[in-house]
């Protein structure tokens, strides 16, 4: 794993590349889920409705919030964070925790 944090949530032992404080943490290892920076670009931003924030699919949900950021959820296991510019790292995590 590239530079990061470890926690154990729940019983699984996930890997952040955004520092969440609020969690206890963890030994390096081999984790059960992941939060990562990504770009989301090549998603589209409503697919099922222009006034909805979020699509959820069966092995995926995309939720795009304002002044925040998108975030991708995939297979229940990896979380994929598109930060908004300027978004406050006190706010991407409300939307992790």
């Amino acid at each position: 794993m590239e530079q990061g944090f470890y926690y154990q949530v729940h019983g699984f032992t996930l890997y952040s590349e955004i520092e969440c404080p609020a969690l206890l943490p963890a030994s390096a290892g081999t984790p059960d889920l992941s939060v990562r920076f990504g770009s989301l670009a090549h998603l589209p931003p409503h697919a099922t409705h222009p006034y909805r924030s979020h699509c959820i699919s069966r092995m995926h949900m995309l939720l795009n919030i304002e002044d925040v950021g998108r975030f991708s959820v995939k297979d229940g296991r990896e979380i994929i964070v598109d930060p908004a510019p300027d978004a406050e790292p006190k706010m991407i995590r409300l939307f992790l925790l």
